[in-house]
């Protein structure tokens, strides 16, 4: 799901996204290795490519 997200975002014309948590959600084992980390904040995002 997350690929299709960033494949829609990209096509129309958005090179990112980034989505919130909660601290202790079970998903976040997914998010960990998909996405970025923000320090501080559960904040994670995702870019197509390099960047």
């Amino acid at each position: 799901m997350l690929g299709w997200v960033a494949r829609d975002a990209e096509e129309q014309g958005y090179p990112g996204l980034y989505w919130n948590t909660l601290e202790d959600a079970p998903a976040r084992a997914l998010y960990d290795r998909v996405g970025r980390l923000h320090e501080g904040l559960i904040h994670y995002g995702y870019r197509r490519g390099p960047g």
